[in-house]
Order: structure tokens, then C-alpha cells, then sequence
């Protein structure tokens, strides 16, 4: 008898030692859905918090009114999101090359998430210090500070990449994605408002330093969760390179992938035209004359449709391909800035916030799962780092050029510029970016599975 039949007489009657292998094997499998399960609970718990946290002290909302109150100008109003951003994507590069050798990353994410919130209890100072007079205070009082939790931040992502790219399959990332993005609206509506109640009932900058503080501490509450995760088994790569030439290789493997290079200049398209992104509040309160206590609740109907946007965009990009919900997330961009040119009252600026929250949510589904798609699996942390390393200096420098062009002229014509940049990205991401699905399974492109 050959050992083929051996075996298939083994699988045909099964014996005590093969069922105490299929209930070994069901018990394994059973442990790891568990395990599953515990991890996306914290991180949506670890999520929320963080959220409540950032919409308390937005960028967009609380720090820029805060400036324009100040007195500053319109480029300065616009550093705090250049500085979250470009901060988020600076150290991406070589926290991957160090994740690729790290055995045991949770401890670092609990770290990284009390790092990225701590900075702003100096930020809370800074709300009750700065002014246009002291230009260095306000550097190192309040600027500072975001550009160290925004590093912190970025720190962070390469780990929760890999974690997302070997645990949730292909199938089921992009609703993933959009639950998350679910949960961590509802709990940014909550940020908002907590926000706004904050400065209604605290007059002149005590209000924004307790925005801040509050932030702070819902931030690094959000680390707590991080505590009790659990780790997939992944042995760290034992590789001998330096940063440098690990940089300079994963540089040629990138530059020289077609569809991808051609998404990248896609993405640094929709970075230029996110000039406009950071200024939508201090727009609407100039245009429509209203208090600052309003630049708060701007952020309700934004969240809202980050909900919805996540919702229908997750969907999309699991069963059509995250490609079609980058095309679509140019024309949500291109809508919201022709609405705020255009809107005849604070109720109608509104939808301009909506569809933004559309589109930042087709932005958070989408791009990192392009990204993990299009990579090889074992370079998916490298490929995607080096892409945000990349793309995010265009984001965050894009909203300083937007100060400097509102400043020379208006925020009308700033508007209507940046339109026309979406509009060259909408095409560039239509007729030169394929889906990778299309290109199948390549050998361990596909993770999650």
C-alpha cells in the first residue's frame, strides 16, 4: 500500500488520533477568532477615546480659531494641520524598518499613544501664553507640542499596518475600516460637542486650554486599552541592512512598481489640493459672521459623514476594489469646495462639512488598503510608510500654501484653486491608476488570508 492510500484511508476513517487532531486544530482556530475579536474591541475602545480626544482640540476647528483670534495670519492659521500632518508622516520610514525587528510591539503602542497625547497639557499653557507678539513663545508653547504628538502618532501607524494587513482578510478590511471609522465619529460627535460646551461657558482663552487639557487626558486614557492586547505570533525579521540601504532598496522595488508610482502622484495631487482643507472653519465664521463657540459644532456634520462615508465606502472598497473609492473620493473634495464657495448660509456651509467628512472617510477606508493590496506582503509596512513618508509633506505644506494664497487674495480664490487641482487628481486617479485585484493573487501579495 502507498503512503497516498495510507493517508487516504486515514482521512476517510478517521481514528481517535485523527479526531484528537481536528478538535486540536478546531480549538486553535476557535482561540484565535477570540483573539481576534478581544483586539478590534480594544482598539475601537483605545479609537473612541482617542477620537473624543482630538475632536476636543481639532486642528481644523479649535487650534485655527484659537490663531485667528490671536490676531495671527491666515499661513500661520494653517500650520497647526501642516504640522499634524507632516509630523504623522516624518518617522513612518524608520519605524517600520525598526518594526520589522521588533518582537513585542504592544508595549511600544501604549507608549506611543500616551506620547502622542501628553504634548498637549504644555499646548494647554500655550492656549493661556501665546501671542503675535512672542512668536517664539508660541513655537514652543503651542506648536511644538503638536508636532510631538503628531510623531508619536506616526510612530505608531507601521505597527497597526501590519497588525491590519495579517489579521482581517481581504474581503472584510475595508468594512474593517469603516466600523472604526463609525464608532470613532459617534465619539468625535461627542468630542465636538464637549468642545463647544467648553468654550461657551468659559470666556477668552481659559476655554481653549481646557479643550486642551481635556484632550490630553482623553488621549492618553486611550492608551489604557493598548494594554491588553493580544499578539499574533510573527518572529522579527533578522536582517542585517542598515537604514539606509534598506531605505535606498525599498526605494527601487516602489519607484519601480508602475500602478503604484502612478497612485502616488495621484495621492500628492490630492495632497495639494487639501490647500483648502485646513481653512473650511475660519471660512465659514468669516463669511457668515458667527462667534467662535460655533467653529466647534462645523465638526457634527463633518463626523456625520464620516459615519456614513464609512459605511458605504467600506462596503465599496470590499467588493469593488479600494480603487474605485479614490476616484470617488476626488469628486467628494471637488463637491465640498464648490458648496463652500457657493453656500448662502451657515446651514448650507454645512453640507461642504459633510461631504469633506465623506471624503476624509473615503481617504481613511481606502488608501492604507490600496496600499496593503498593491504591496508585497512582506514589505506592506515598508511600502506603505514610505508612501505616507512621502505624500504627507505635500499634505500638510499644502495647507501653509493655502494660508499664503488666502493671505494675497481670498478664500474664494483659494477655494476655487484648489478645485482645479481635484479636478487633475480625479483624472489621474481615473485613467492611470488600476486596481491591483486586477493584477491577482501575486506570490504573498495578499495578506489576511
Amino acid at each position: 500500500m502507498s503512503a497516498l492510500d495510507s493517508e487516504q484511508d486515514k482521512q476517510e476513517c478517521p481514528g481517535p488520533a485523527n479526531e484528537s487532531l481536528a478538535a486540536a486544530r478546531n480549538l486553535e482556530g476557535s482561540a484565535a477568532q477570540a483573539a481576534l475579536w478581544r483586539n478590534v474591541a480594544l482598539f475601537l475602545l483605545s479609537g473612541s477615546l482617542a477620537s473624543v480626544a482630538w475632536a476636543t482640540a481639532s486642528e481644523q476647528t479649535v487650534v485655527a480659531v484659537l490663531l485667528q483670534q490671536m490676531g495671527f495670519a491666515k499661513v500661520v492659521v494653517g500650520l497647526p494641520l501642516a504640522i499634524g500632518i507632516v509630523g504623522f508622516g516624518l518617522p513612518q520610514l524608520p519605524a517600520a524598518y525598526w518594526a520589522l525587528r521588533a518582537s513585542r510591539k504592544r508595549g511600544w503602542l501604549v507608549g506611543l499613544q500616551v506620547a502622542t497625547s501628553a504634548p498637549a497639557l504644555v499646548a494647554a499653557l500655550g492656549a493661556m501664553l501665546v501671542a503675535p507678539d512672542r512668536p517664539w513663545a508660541s513655537a514652543l508653547l503651542l506648536f511644538a507640542p503638536l508636532m510631538l504628538g503628531s510623531l508619536a502618532s506616526g510612530g505608531a501607524r507601521p505597527l497597526r499596518t501590519e497588525l491590519d494587513g495579517r489579521l482581517i482578510p481581504q474581503t472584510t478590511r475595508g468594512r474593517y475600516y469603516g466600523g472604526q471609522m463609525v464608532v470613532r465619529g459617534v465619539f468625535g460627535i461627542l468630542g465636538a460637542g464637549l468642545a463647544g460646551l467648553l468654550l461657551a461657558e468659559i470666556a477668552g482663552r481659559g476655554g481653549f486650554a481646557t479643550c486642551f487639557l481635556a484632550a490630553a487626558l482623553l488621549g492618553m486614557a486611550a492608551a489604557i486599552p493598548l494594554k491588553y492586547l493580544l499578539e499574533p505570533r510573527l518572529e522579527p525579521e533578522a536582517q542585517t541592512e542598515g537604514l539606509s540601504t534598506y531605505t535606498r532598496n525599498l526605494w527601487g522595488r516602489v519607484t519601480g512598481d508602475l500602478n503604484f508610482r502612478n497612485f502616488l502622484w495621484g495621492r500628492a495631487l490630492v495632497g495639494l489640493g487639501y490647500m483648502s482643507a485646513g481653512f473650511y472653519a475660519v471660512f465659514a465664521l468669516e463669511k457668515f459672521h458667527l462667534p467662535a463657540r460655533s467653529a466647534p459644532l462645523f465638526m457634527i456634520p463633518s463626523l456625520l459623514g464620516q459615519g456614513i462615508g464609512s459605511v458605504i465606502w467600506g462596503l465599496a472598497g470590499d467588493k469593488k476594489g479600494h480603487r474605485l473609492v479614490q476616484v470617488a473620493l476626488c469628486v467628494q473634495w471637488m463637491l465640498a469646495t464648490v458648496t463652500a464657495v457657493l453656500a448662502p448660509n451657515a446651514w448650507v456651509f454645512a453640507v461642504a462639512f459633510f461631504l469633506s467628512g465623506m471624503a476624509l472617510a473615503a481617504d481613511y477606508v481606502s488608501t492604507n488598503n490600496f496600499m496593503i493590496e498593491a504591496a508585497p506582503r512582506a514589505e506592506m509596512m515598508g511600502y506603505t510608510s514610505l508612501a505616507n513618508s512621502l505624500i504627507a509633506p505635500i499634505f500638510g505644506l499644502s495647507t501653509v500654501l493655502g494660508g499664503a494664497i488666502a493671505d494675497l487674495t481670498s478664500y474664494h480664490f483659494l477655494f476655487w484653486l484648489s478645485l482645479g487641482v481635484y479636478i487633475v487628481a480625479l483624472w489621474m486617479m481615473a485613467t492611470r491608476v488600476k486596481e491591483p485585484r486586477l493584477n491577482g493573487p501575486a506570490s504573498g501579495r495578499e495578506s489576511g488570508q
